[in-house]
């Protein structure tokens, strides 16, 4: 879900198409036609060589998706204020607090390499 200041969009995922709320604001949207896509289907069929050299969804793709996700559940846990986050540091400099939320304490044997 997206919000703006004059409503929001609501993007599901794989179940229904997206839309516009308030509706009032959806008749005045162009109509787009995306075509059919299933990206498990077509990660196979990369992996599998399958035509196509890399995914629509691919991890240039992913990765930032993942980091804003990531991003807007830890500001969740800060209702009513604003968080910046500093994408090279991979930090909250203003919200140190929220940093915890970044990563976690891996068990014995298993690290990541930063």
């Amino acid at each position: 879900m997206v919000v703006g200041t004059d409503g929001l969009i609501v993007l599901p995922h794989m179940t229904a198409d997206a839309f516009v709320l308030p509706e009032s604001k959806m008749a005045k949207l162009p109509e787009i036609d995306l075509p059919d896509r299933n990206h498990y289907h077509e990660f196979i069929d990369v992996v599998m060589g399958g035509g196509k050299e890399t995914c629509s969804a691919s991890f240039d793709y992913a990765g930032p998706l993942s980091e804003s996700v990531i991003i807007g559940n830890i500001a969740a846990r800060f209702p009513g204020e604003t968080l910046e986050f500093d994408g090279k540091a991979l930090k909250f400099p203003k919200k140190p607090e929220a940093n915890q939320y970044l990563t976690r304490t891996y068990r014995k044997g298993w690290t990541i390499r930063t």
